[in-house]
């Protein structure tokens, strides 16, 4: 599979996928107080919000954020409320305690390369034939879980946007090894438990062996999904959780978790 296509649609975020190898500088954050080791992933998970836990692997090579979103909800922004404001700012004037790319977007600047739905909001109406991944969230029932992956729209979800598979627990890891090396590249996941993790690199990596490394951290996840990477690949976290990479970066869609307190 090859993420590049020659449409003028996928041009613009894609291409900044393959920029050149750049490390991106983060923004220093306090230190925050540590949980014990996690047994089942060997993490040691920091909890300063509730409902937001934060890991690294050695080096910060890999930053992890793991979100309940029962305490801590997950929310979308679309244009025009986005425009003229980079990710961090987007991220204050909305009580964000976490900011991501909502997965990739056209050469406006303003319309998702998939299927983007929140409540009465639809960014992009077209239902993307290469994109087989949907994040869902804010279900319109109880008794559906409050976030999750899947393969198909789910019309129970008030919100819900179309991207790239990573992989899945049928058919594996769905990106060829070699093929695609891009740095600050941004996933999203849920795991076992109904919470959303994100994860976020960095450095340059081959995608394939990011996700294998993120399946050897033993996460329980149910499915795996790709936001961005390269040159609009951005992580914003509150000062609380952790250091910010790129966060002046505008992006008109943005996948973000509210802070309680914020509520």
């Amino acid at each position: 599979m090859k993420i590049i296509s020659a449409s003028a649609v996928f041009a613009f975020s894609l291409f900044g996928c393959a920029s050149p190898a750049v490390h991106s500088q983060p923004v220093a954050a306090p230190e925050v107080p540590a949980l014990e080791v996690d047994a089942r992933t060997g993490l040691t998970w920091n909890q300063s919000i509730p409902g937001l836990e934060t890991a690294s692997t050695a080096g910060d090579e890999l930053i992890l954020v793991r979100v309940d979103p029962m305490q801590a909800p997950l929310v979308l922004l679309n244009p025009p409320a986005t425009l003229g404001r980079s990710a961090g700012e987007n991220a204050a004037a909305n009580g964000l305690a976490l900011a991501i790319n909502a997965a990739m977007f056209g050469t406006d600047y303003q319309t998702s390369i998939g299927y983007m739905r929140n409540y009465q909001t639809v960014n992009n109406a077209h239902y993307a034939r290469r994109l087989k991944g949907y994040l869902l969230f804010n279900p319109k029932s109880s008794k559906l879980p409050p976030v999750k992956v899947a393969d198909r729209d789910d019309k129970n979800y008030a919100t819900v946007f179309q991207t790239h598979r990573m992989w899945t627990q049928a058919d594996g890891i769905l990106w060829n090894k070699g093929a695609h090396s891009y740095f600050q590249v941004a996933l999203v996941g849920v795991d076992d438990q109904n919470r959303a993790l994100f994860f976020y690199h960095p450095a340059t990596i081959d995608v394939h062996d990011l996700v294998e490394s993120i399946l050897n951290l033993n996460l329980g996840l149910q499915g795996l999904l790709y936001l961005d990477g390269g040159h609009h690949g951005v992580l914003h976290l509150s000062p609380e959780l952790g250091a910010s990479y790129n966060d002046g970066m505008p992006l008109p869609n943005i996948l973000g978790v509210k802070a309680p307190a914020a509520q």
